[in-house]
């Protein structure tokens, strides 16, 4: 039986020890990197800088302020898809015109017009139809009859691993309940031959129809790249605006970082000396239960990161402070715990049903303050904007993963740990033996 905690404890520690490692080196296997590290974030703008643009109305089309109030609404939707928080999209009325500032990409350096085109998105009209082959058109097809399915209609899009090939991606798309009708018709009629997804009637994509299409969930399948899926992903994405928006002449330039890079080197040697001063503190003050806690830390650090990461999330300065205030919770929540584990110890409580007694007598303060503070990041986030949104997304992350390092994952391994014979002793978990004996 003990071999058995032992083997569980030192799978938590190798655990925790390979998320660090990929969380700050990514992942890389025979030379392709399946994942990038926290080197390769995406920086704010107020760290690393970024892009400038102003949209108008191609060929000075006439729009009034609820039109650019529904654009924003688009380009703010597309832009969420691609986890661009940090980001400025205002509308000038007087100047009917649209003013969009964001972040350099993560490893772009350098100053290319195309590339914010292409992360603002083409402005266009999304359709589905009909197509057939035509060999004097760029793409091989072109569009036949009339449109069978409206792009407004497509509520989701976005890229996933083929689970028939690991190696290959295929984009998932999602419908509303007039576009789930629409596309289980236009499947029914071309079942068999080729659907057109046209983006301002130039075709984007033409899967074949294998089968009816009636839950209004589809996949389109093909030797996708990550990128390329996730760049025909965006496309789809949002629907289409009410007109379309172009980049005004002269109108596209670069921004210098608000704060720096420095500041970002400050507030990261700050967060270590914090994180280091929050572990001494427990490890000295709660001994074993304090050494699970840091563990417990430094898995939630680094799978926070991983994260942010994985899902191109640009870090800030108040996302950073978002991490670390997700850290202090943490914290708190097992000192909960291991503040009620002293007293029952030092009473002369079983330590293993004192363990077990303390997380569940202390889970419904946590749930309690941590449920009412993702209520908080939620109202930030639906009503903020640029890097309070960022800070509001990073917040909530690590909110959701205190529930599984600071309870979870820490309550298994103290469980473990207490079984072994050397830490049967009260001294270990920062206690006074009582008159009870401790068993």
């Amino acid at each position: 039986m003990k071999s058995k905690h032992i083997v569980k404890i030192v799978l938590w520690v190798l655990l925790t020890a390979a998320s660090v490692y990929v969380a700050f080196f990514g992942l890389i296997i025979n030379y392709n990197i399946i994942l990038e590290g926290a080197y390769d974030a995406k920086l704010g703008i107020d760290l690393k800088g970024g892009m400038h643009a102003i949209l108008t109305p191609e060929d000075g089309a006439e729009v009034s302020n609820a039109d650019l109030d529904a654009a924003i609404e688009v380009i703010n939707l597309r832009f969420d898809g691609q986890a661009i928080y940090d980001r400025s999209v205002l509308a000038d009325y007087e100047g009917k015109r649209i003013i969009v500032e964001i972040p350099w990409s993560s490893g772009e350096t350098d100053f290319n017009p195309q590339k914010i085109a292409e992360e603002i998105g083409e402005m266009a009209k999304l359709t589905f139809s009909a197509v057939e082959e035509d060999s004097e058109s760029a793409s091989g097809f072109k569009a036949v009859g009339d449109v069978l399915v409206d792009g407004s209609n497509v509520s989701d899009a976005y890229a996933a691993i083929d689970p028939n090939n690991s190696s290959n991606y295929l984009v998932v798309l999602s419908f509303d309940d007039k576009g789930t009708e629409d596309f289980k018709n236009a499947t029914t009629q071309l079942n068999g031959e080729r659907l057109g997804i046209l983006l301002d009637g130039e075709i984007i994509s033409a899967p074949t129809v294998n089968a009816v299409i009636e839950d209004g969930q589809a996949t389109i399948e093909g030797e996708f790249t990550l990128d390329e899926a996730r760049s025909l992903a965006n496309k789809i994405k949002s629907g289409s605006l009410p007109f379309k928006m172009v980049i005004a002449d002269g109108e596209l330039r670069t921004i210098t970082p608000i704060l720096g890079e420095n500041a970002l080197n400050v507030a990261l040697q700050a967060g270590m000396v914090a994180l280091i001063v929050i572990l001494l503190f427990m490890l000295l003050y709660y001994r074993l239960p304090g050494l699970v806690a840091c563990i417990a830390l430094i898995a939630h650090v680094a799978i926070q990161v991983l994260l942010m990461v994985w899902f191109e999330i640009s870090l800030t300065l108040p996302g950073i402070a978002g991490i670390i205030l997700t850290i202090g919770m943490s914290v708190d929540a097992n000192v909960i715990v291991f503040e009620r584990m002293k007293e029952e110890i030092s009473k002369g409580k079983n330590i293993s049903s004192t363990i077990k007694d303390g997380f569940k007598n202390a889970l419904s303060s946590i749930v309690d303050g941590n449920i009412t503070t993702i209520i908080s990041a939620v109202v930030l986030y639906y009503f903020g904007t640029g890097s309070v949104k960022g800070f509001a997304v990073t917040f909530i992350i690590g909110i959701v993963l205190n529930f599984i390092t600071s309870v979870w994952m820490s309550r298994s391994m103290l469980l473990s740990v207490e079984k072994l014979n050397i830490f049967k002793s009260p001294w270990w978990y920062g206690a006074k033996k009582g008159k009870e004996e401790i068993q």
